[in-house]
């Protein structure tokens, strides 16, 4: 006897030839409609951004929001209150050389009955550091000590080691983690 069964609400089936990795695939009403559904957003090396509203039952057209190719692999994908002074969710996009905010705007519409969907970039963070090359392994975001629960920032860790942190739209400070090889995994706990 199983406490726990597993039943298939909703699937998707995506390109073939694409790869994914845990980090590139989140959940929220990333388009901040009014009656706060949920959308799954998902973003792949190849650098493709989608973004499905599933509407229950089997997959149709209609549940593809936004198709977009960003020009860069998606190495990981956050949302959070990124924009300053603005109680809307956006979306964290971290490439390899840069880590790029969107906020995903309805257009001739709200909700269902929006025309398109369009991916506006907020701003745009290139990700190096003056004494050494930086390659991006993955990030987080919070809060980071602030009182403010709608102003959250993101601190990229590279491949070898090294934090930067950013406050929503500009770059705060950058630190080295001593005796670090590869990067590991990041938590904020807030």
């Amino acid at each position: 006897m199983s406490l726990f069964s597993t039943h298939e609400i909703w699937c998707a089936t995506i390109g073939s030839n694409e790869e994914f990795d845990q980090g590139t695939m989140c959940v929220a009403n990333i388009d901040n409609e009014s009656n706060g559904s949920q959308k799954i957003i998902t973003g792949s090396f190849q650098g493709v951004l989608r973004i499905y509203y599933p509407r229950g039952g089997e997959y149709r057209i209609e549940d593809l929001m936004v198709e977009q190719f960003l020009g860069a692999p998606i190495l990981q994908l956050t949302t959070g209150y990124f924009i300053p002074s603005s109680k809307l969710l956006a979306l964290a996009v971290l490439h390899p050389r840069h880590l790029v905010v969107y906020q995903i705007a309805a257009m001739g519409g709200a909700g269902k009955s929006a025309s398109y969907y369009s991916v506006v970039k907020s701003y745009e963070h290139h990700l190096n550091d003056p004494d050494r090359h930086f390659t991006a392994g993955n990030m987080v975001s919070g809060s980071f000590g602030s009182r403010d629960k709608m102003k959250q920032s993101l601190c990229v860790q590279s491949m070898d080691g090294r934090l930067q942190f950013y406050e929503q739209d500009h770059y705060a400070f950058s630190t080295p983690l001593l005796d670090c090889l590869v990067p590991g995994p990041l938590c904020y706990c807030g």
